[in-house]
């Protein structure tokens, strides 16, 4: 009877550490499986922000290509003595020290406005209009976010109202075309200038009445419609 109950002693002990070992094998794996989660965790953050740098080098190529494609006219031909300085409180951009390119003024324009840096995403673009006004580099899409990063500055409403304008003139069928159009009403608005205001948005209720740009633009408009009456 003792020696079977040394046996079954025995044999419980063997399963004992055997269950133990075990125990400390898994357990061993999964620190190990977490230590790598966090390694790839690491490496995914670090991949994504590689990504976005790459991202943004790319988009700076394809607009240094397009604009080696243009004719020489479009960069140094105006003389850039002759173009006066934006006039603001704070040059952010000191062009006449840099002698920024077209591509280049796009590109931190475009990276500024997406850092939030209104006012100096909107020196560069107005920068480029004023400089290279001929540029190919210059449509329609660029326009838009010139006007945006002026409207969103808070200081450049004649700058915003300069972009659209062009925008609207040079690219009837463009994408942004009426979006353009609200914008330059709502900047109208802001200012004050009613009359302006309800001169593009009387357009949008004749033509433009099943649109986005139209639900927002008549709120205001019902607002003071009764001036015009």
């Amino acid at each position: 009877m003792k020696r079977q109950v040394f046996i079954i002693l025995g044999v419980l002990s063997l399963t004992s550490c055997d269950v133990y070992k075990t125990s400390m094998k898994e357990a061993k794996l999964w620190v190990n499986y977490e230590k790598a989660a966090l390694t790839l965790a690491k490496e995914n953050r670090e991949l994504k922000l590689t990504i976005e740098d790459l991202k943004y080098d790319l988009q700076k190529v394809k607009a240094e290509q397009e604009y080696s494609l243009t004719d020489a006219s479009d960069s140094k031909a105006r003389g850039i003595a002759s173009v006066a300085a934006i006039n603001v409180e704070k040059d952010l951009v000191q062009f006449k020290t840099y002698r920024w390119s077209p591509s280049e003024l796009i590109a931190k324009g475009n990276s500024e406005f997406k850092n939030k840096n209104y006012e100096k995403s909107a020196q560069f673009f107005k920068t480029l209009a004023a400089y290279y006004p001929e540029t190919k580099l210059l449509n329609d899409r660029v326009l838009f976010q010139a006007g945006l990063a002026a409207v969103e500055s808070g200081k450049h409403s004649d700058w915003a109202i300069e972009h659209f304008s062009n925008l609207i003139e040079k690219y009837p069928t463009s994408d942004y075309f009426r979006g353009a159009k609200l914008w330059t009403a709502l900047t109208h608005l802001k200012e004050g200038k009613k009359d302006q205001f309800f001169s593009v948005a009387e357009e949008f209720r004749k033509k433009y009445r099943n649109t986005k740009e139209w639900k927002v633009l008549s709120p205001h408009y019902e607002k003071i419609i009764q001036n015009y009456k």
